[in-house]
């Protein structure tokens, strides 16, 4: 008996596509870690106490979506984005 050949999860979910169809995000959070330097990001921490009164408050605003494991089923593209913001350097790796 021979089986045939299974699909691969990509060929079956196509996900490299759904990430290409992602790409003007991780331009705009690579524009961000430019723009949101450690300094700049302390300033406006700074400035804004009563707004930012957690790391997880600031990353999210900054990026438009959720920035820790715990939270990432709680918007679509929550992974993709935080792996990118760590990639750049826009958060931190923990």
């Amino acid at each position: 008996m021979v089986l045939a050949p299974t699909k691969s999860f990509q060929d079956v979910f196509k996900i490299q596509e759904i990430y290409d169809t992602q790409k003007d995000v991780a331009e705009e959070l690579i524009l961000k870690a430019e723009i949101y330097t450690e300094e700049y990001k302390k300033n406006l921490k700074k400035q804004f106490p009563m707004l930012f009164t957690n790391e997880g408050i600031f990353n999210r605003l900054l990026l438009g979506n959720y920035s820790t494991e715990e939270d990432l089923h709680k918007r679509p593209m929550a992974k993709f984005t935080m792996d990118i913001a760590k990639q750049v350097g826009l958060i931190k790796k923990k």
